[in-house]
């Protein structure tokens, strides 16, 4: 069985308690959501969702499907799955987006964008890579294929080639 590195443990519980959180809130809003259209919330709740646009709507439901798929990167991690590696660089790659577009918003979070940045470098790190077993890619011409050098003489000739 391979040692999972402490890193990739506690990156896996973060991602959990991160699906957790964000899934949670997110389908507790949309139910909440749901109630609100059929009737059935309580006065006090109707000021506060009666400002939700369909768009608002939209983003939540988008939140709580990374909630669901960080959960599912962090069981996946903690099993060292080479889907949950990439699961988990996709969702940090969208978090990425994320602050990079609040920072163009002029809403910027640089604790967070360079935290999320580390992320991407720390699972890039070929230790990391090897306990997942994400192989790099390998050169483009393997090593038991021989090349010839242009001007070689040994060159054998194709069959039914003319000669001078």
């Amino acid at each position: 069985m391979k040692r999972r590195p402490l890193g990739v443990t506690i990156l896996a519980v973060l991602i959990l308690l991160f699906g957790l959180l964000v899934s949670g809130l997110s389908l507790f809003l949309l139910v909440l959501s749901l109630l609100h259209y059929t009737g059935n919330v309580p006065p006090a709740l109707v000021v506060a969702l009666g400002r939700l646009s369909m768009l608002d709507l939209f983003l939540v439901t988008a939140q709580a499907a990374l909630g669901v798929f960080a959960l599912v990167s962090g069981i996946g991690m903690l099993r060292l799955r080479p889907w949950a590696w990439l699961i988990g660089m996709l969702l940090l790659g969208c978090e990425l987006v994320i602050q990079l577009s609040n920072y163009f918003q002029g809403r910027p979070a640089y604790l967070v964008l360079f935290v999320t940045a580390l992320l991407v470098f720390y699972l890039n790190q070929r230790p990391i890579r090897e306990a997942f077993s994400i192989e790099p890619r390998s050169s483009a011409v393997p090593a038991s294929i021989h090349i010839e050098p242009v001007g070689s003489t040994d060159a054998v000739e194709p069959p039914g080639a003319l000669e001078p």
